[in-house]
């Protein structure tokens, strides 16, 4: 008797073990700016078309899909895409985009689905100024199957660099968020905060462009583009 006892009483002691495990809480904390200086869901464009409000060096055409509603921009071939947003955008300010990684192979396990996004102080009359750099100064962020990148870069070298793993699936959507304060920036994949650098964007810049660039074998879609003036990082 006694011995099943001690066998209850050491079932209990295993359970409370295993039920009292270790968590980590946080939350969501971005905060789209409510002031929008540009917004583009493609609702005015003709399937088929490029959209009248972007420029680029190759090829896209506004698109549906079965998997999300909405007009998107499939991105067809390697180059830039810029949303014309003319204008240089304030100390705050926030990106959002919804994304669809996509490749021109149908295989859901191949990797042909990066896409970069940079946030470029640069001049429009150039508007693929410095090729694969973020122009005079930036920061260019690259999404990948498994990890998301950002490389800070100013007076011709790259200042500060940052990864984060995110696993990422062809053909779904995921809602991309940017967000900058003077030089602090953050990036969120969906709900879940990737980066949170300081120190990434250069000071002393006015940052106007921001740029998609993709590879050969991606062809990406991009709806619900929106930027706003955010709010300032409070800490300060």
């Amino acid at each position: 008797m006694s011995g099943i006892l001690f066998l209850l009483l050491s079932g209990v002691v295993l359970n409370a073990q295993e039920t009292d495990s270790f968590k980590v809480y946080s939350k969501y904390d971005f905060i789209p700016g409510e002031k929008v200086l540009f917004f583009e869901d493609f609702s005015q464009e003709a399937i088929g078309d490029f959209p009248v409000r972007w420029n680029t060096n190759g090829s896209g055409e506004i698109v549906t899909n079965n998997k999300a509603g909405g007009r998107w921009l499939q991105i067809k071939t390697q180059g830039f895409y810029i949303p014309e947003t003319r204008g240089g955008f304030p100390d705050n300010f926030t990106v959002e985009f919804d994304w669809i990684p996509a490749g021109k192979e149908d295989d859901p396990e191949s990797s042909d689905m990066e896409i970069g996004f940079y946030l470029v102080s640069g001049t429009m009359s150039d508007p693929n100024e410095g090729g694969a750099v973020p122009g005079v100064a930036g920061n260019k962020i690259n999404f990948t199957k498994n990890t998301t990148y950002y490389a800070s870069y100013a007076d011709g070298e790259y200042k500060l660099e940052g990864n984060a793993d995110f696993e990422l699936f062809k053909n779904r959507p995921y809602r991309i968020s940017v967000w900058v304060q003077k030089q602090r920036l953050r990036i969120y994949i969906n709900e879940t905060k990737l980066i949170d650098a300081p120190r990434a964007m250069p000071a002393g810049f006015t940052y106007n462009i921001l740029r998609f660039e993709v590879g050969s074998e991606s062809a990406p879609m991009i709806a619900n583009f929106r930027v706003a003036a955010g709010l300032p990082d409070l800490r300060n």
